[in-house]
């Protein structure tokens, strides 16, 4: 985020918080090891974002998925680099995907506790078939548009030149 220009702060609880000017969201951030682990460490990171509320204008809960592509390796592997972004997106989707399936509790808690949006990421080495490397990184809000309509058109606006260096 501070590379895509934001000013970012990391601390105890929220463990991130971004300044995008005009407004300040508190992140809190959980990686997960299975996809069975996913609403658990949401729901977590959403009571934690309660407990540790502060003065900033929205919540988001991050989410670290690279260990679901990784399969507990430190890398993949790929024909091209173009079909390993391809991979992670897939993932992301995935992810998605199965999130939504248990989305009913999911926006009964962002109703109840402001959070404004998931943030999904993935960050990995990947190692072609010729073996030479590479890195890929994707990150993709989830955005809770019908659960808080104005904050969450204000957290698409604010983060929308959010990408990759």
């Amino acid at each position: 985020m501070s590379e895509s220009g934001y000013k970012a702060e990391l601390l105890d609880h929220p463990d991130v918080l971004v300044d995008t000017k005009p407004r300040v969201y508190g992140i809190e951030c959980k990686r997960v090891n299975s996809s069975k682990a996913i609403m658990s460490n949401i729901a977590r990171a959403i009571s934690q974002l309660d407990e540790y509320s502060g003065s900033y204008d929205g919540r988001i809960v991050a989410v670290d998925i690279s260990r679901l592509l990784d399969l507990g390796k430190k890398y993949f592997s790929s024909p091209t680099p173009e079909r390993a972004n391809e991979a992670i997106l897939d993932v992301l989707h995935d992810t998605i995907n199965k999130i939504y399936t248990q989305m009913d509790s999911l926006s009964t808690l962002s109703i109840n506790k402001r959070v404004v949006a998931l943030m999904l990421t993935y960050s990995g080495l990947y190692i072609l078939h010729d073996n030479s490397m590479g890195w890929v990184q994707e990150i993709g809000f989830l955005v809770f548009n019908k659960e808080h309509p104005v904050e969450a058109e204000l957290c698409i606006k604010d983060f929308k030149s959010l990408k990759h260096p």
